[in-house]
């Protein structure tokens, strides 16, 4: 999992850092970071939906929605606010342990 934590670091860095280059375009750069969905990417989230769902604080995996969601108000006016952050769609297992 190091180069996963790594390069998800850079990401978030590099997120911030074309934010402040681009925000003065009126170009707003954003990510997403999604929790516990089940996926191809996430086997263990989709094989073993039970256990991790005891592990994510709102009990229960994420669904397409949820994505859906925080996409349409990062690109809405309600999110013209927004800069070079990245939301954590997680359930709240960011700040779980």
């Amino acid at each position: 999992t190091y180069s996963y934590v790594a390069s998800k670091a850079g990401l978030i860095h590099l997120t911030r850092r074309m934010a402040k280059r681009l925000a003065p375009e009126h170009i707003h750069v954003n990510g997403i970071a999604p929790g516990a969905f089940a996926s191809d990417m996430n086997t263990f989230a989709r094989d073993k939906p039970d256990t991790v769902r005891s592990i994510v604080p709102s009990g229960r995996l994420g669904r397409p929605e949820d994505m859906a969601g925080t996409a349409v108000y990062m690109c809405s006016r309600a999110g013209d606010y927004l800069v070079g952050i990245t939301l954590a769609v997680d359930g709240g297992v960011a700040y779980a342990r």
